[in-house]
């Protein structure tokens, strides 16, 4: 695994990582994060000519690894963090998703 290009604590690929997208409460289920989360990737492809999103999740956190599923994203590896994160459980899930030109995230 290449190492990102600041220094980090943990061994992450190099890339753009798309993290923090919480929805209040009130308005989970109704395609929020979905919308945001096609929004980023879009414009990641479209404008920053990415051809890979990253993102990582607590192993603990079967919600976000269902919608990070659901998104299209694939498990790649696991660790005791990525970059500067670590995960209080003592481990994460690395998720990478392809951003194919000309087509929807």
């Amino acid at each position: 695994m290449d190492t990102a290009a600041a220094p980090v604590k943990f061994p992450s690929p190099s890339g753009w990582y798309g993290l923090g997208i919480i929805v209040q409460k009130l308005y989970r289920g109704r395609g929020v994060a979905r919308a945001l989360s096609d929004f980023r990737a879009a414009w990641l492809r479209d404008e920053a000519g990415a051809d890979r999103l990253y993102s990582f999740v607590s192993a603990e956190n079967p919600v976000s690894q269902k919608m990070h599923a659901d998104f299209g994203f694939q498990a790649v590896a696991e660790g005791a963090g990525f970059l500067n994160v670590s995960f209080d459980c003592g481990r994460g899930i690395l998720y990478s998703l392809e951003l194919k030109q000309g087509k929807g995230p």
